[in-house]
């Protein structure tokens, strides 16, 4: 019951909780030993991996500097990276910002962000990152789930591809979701929590992909994932207090709930898994064999992880923490994006006209498909995209990306003669350079089309330079000279999952997010189904969203007054 208890105190921060909670246990002196250790663990750990002659924004001449700067890191790591990449980004400098989760980390200037990600993993590994950052060791139920990412080329390779096959699947349980939790009532308004409810549907369209039709309704499966999701969050961050000798006696205590929200979450996938790998192997050994191969993420992880040579891999409590460790990232991700865009619709200034105008351009694309979405038919919203772009950019992530942990034993050594140690941490300030005027025009206004805009005023004068043009004429209807043609490309490559070095929500390079085309069809999907099929009362503003760290969150408790549209023209995929 700890977990659910002090993730009601969610203003607190991990080790305020634990320290409440071990003092109400009379443990009186287990606090006084974690800050000691903590507070050792930090000034040593700073001293190894700090790279030398940076400025490190947030430092002050003090006692413990370093120590102190981490904690303030707490709450004032946003405003502290813009700081940071003002003084120093925006002139080509170098600067060091205190991470409270992961102590302090090189920011580098938006120039050298190709020098990062063209850096192989053996120097600059993001997957020792995210290990340590996530503690997987201790809080994932196997520590080989990211110590060997297989279920990331699951991902690149098998759900990306099937991702065309899979769009009515998407949009049948995004209908059904809808139905259900936002109502049918054409005549009286429901007023929706957003955040919880799309918890819910974005949950439920999430694992009818990963693991089918069956699971993905039922709901103690989807409480059971959603409670382990919190406890891995709970004890990686409190976990990230302990120096390295305690943390294989404290983490079995701090991941007691982790292993118990597991269990119950196993007790409906594993005979699923079970199941499925007696099947693959009867028909591997049978292909006549009446078992239809199911077309879902865990049958494909199913015969990655059969594949692979080391029989640990092959368990089913293995291949479970692999669809579960994809559960965990794929629902928030996409939660946080979806509850976003949502509130910047509808918080938007009516006049603009986003809502109707995506709304128009859904019914007609829908209808030019013949009622059924189809991936090629979400290509075509390219207004609807800009809007999820815009709201990725303006709103997304946090701020900093493209992590990286200094791997080599000698550390790595930056053009322009920079040295960082083993074990330093790098990374680029994103929410600065997504919001920089030089990048972006009025950066800090949410314009809904600021990414289609350009194409559809290119399309725009080709179509009226035609027009114009006789029949003979070398410029026709069928023919694009080659800068027409290769601007026409550059503006069909602004897709919300093309990232670039100042578009950086699902990072960029080889590491970028591989779920990041299924996310987006997913994003799509929902705002079309919204705008379509349901009356929204505008709000006066958007609510504003919460810093936290250097996360930023949508508004969670915020609501929305609906209502369902009367002769809506919503047609579920088949």
């Amino acid at each position: 019951m700890v977990p659910e208890i002090l993730f009601g105190f969610a203003g607190l921060t991990p080790l305020v909780l634990l320290t409440i909670y071990l003092a109400c246990s009379r443990l009186y002196f287990v606090p006084l030993i974690l800050y000691t250790a903590w507070f050792a663990s930090t000034e040593l750990s700073a001293r190894r991996t700090t790279a030398k002659g940076i400025p490190w924004v947030g430092k002050r001449l003090e006692l413990f500097s370093k120590t102190r700067a981490n904690w303030r890191g707490l709450t004032r790591a946003h405003e502290l990276i813009v700081e940071g990449y003002y003084r120093y980004s925006k002139n080509g400098k170098f600067f060091i910002i205190s991470n409270f989760m992961s102590g302090p980390e090189v920011m580098v200037p938006p120039e050298e962000i190709p020098t990062i990600l063209s850096q192989p993993e053996n120097i600059l590994s993001a997957i020792e990152y995210h290990r340590e950052l996530m503690q997987s060791d201790y809080t994932f139920s196997h520590p080989l789930i990211l110590r060997n990412p297989i279920h990331v080329e699951t991902i690149r390779k098998s759900l990306t591809k099937n991702l065309g096959a899979l769009v009515a699947d998407i949009a049948e349980e995004i209908k059904d979701g809808f139905d259900e939790f936002w109502g049918l009532d054409t005549e009286n308004w429901k007023e929706v929590v957003v955040h919880p409810l799309m918890m819910k549907i974005v949950a439920r369209v999430s694992n009818r992909i990963l693991v089918g039709s069956t699971l993905c309704r039922n709901q103690q499966f989807l409480d059971s994932a959603a409670k382990h999701s919190q406890t891995i969050i709970f004890g990686a961050m409190t976990i990230r207090f302990f120096p390295s000798f305690l943390k294989p006696l404290l983490a079995r205590i701090v991941t007691l709930p982790n292993r118990y929200h597991f269990r119950k979450w196993g007790k409906h996938i594993l005979p699923l898994v079970k199941q499925r790998i007696a099947n693959t192997q009867r028909k591997d050994k049978d292909p006549k064999c009446d078992w239809e191969e199911p077309n879902d993420f865990l049958q494909w992880q199913i015969r990655q992880s059969l594949l692979q040579p080391d029989p640990i891999e092959h368990r089913e409590d293995v291949i479970a923490s692999r669809i579960e460790s994809v559960n965990f990232a794929a629902i928030h991700t996409t939660l946080m994006a979806a509850t976003s865009i949502i509130f910047d619709l509808y918080g938007s200034p009516p006049e603009k006209g986003y809502v109707e105008t995506i709304r128009e351009e859904a019914v007609r694309v829908l209808g030019e498909h013949d009622g059924v979405w189809t991936r090629t038919g979400l290509s075509r919203l390219i207004k609807l995209e800009s809007a999820i772009k815009e709201s990725l950019r303006s709103r997304g992530g946090g701020s900093r990306i493209i992590t990286r942990k200094v791997v080599a034993p000698e550390g790595f050594t930056f053009g322009d003669g920079l040295h960082v140690p083993y074990g330093s941490r790098v990374g680029a300030p994103s929410w600065p350079i997504h919001h920089d005027v030089d990048y972006y025009e009025a950066p800090m206004e949410y314009d809904a089309f600021r990414f289609s805009r350009p194409r559809e005023e290119f399309e725009a004068k080709r179509r009226a330079e035609m027009k114009n043009q006789p029949d003979n004429h070398e410029l026709t209807k069928n023919s694009v000279n080659g800068a027409d043609s290769a601007e026409l490309i550059r503006y069909k490559n602004q897709s919300v999952v093309t990232t670039k070095d100042t578009y950086l929500p699902f990072g960029h390079g080889r590491h970028a997010c591989a779920g990041r085309f299924f996310a987006a069809s997913q994003l799509k999907l929902i705002t079309a189904y919204i705008t379509m099929n349901y009356e929204v009362e505008q709000l006066p503003e958007r609510p504003p969203d919460t810093w936290f760290v250097d996360s930023v969150l949508p508004p969670m408790k915020s609501s929305l007054k609906v209502r369902r549209r009367k002769g809506t023209t919503w047609v579920a995929a088949k």
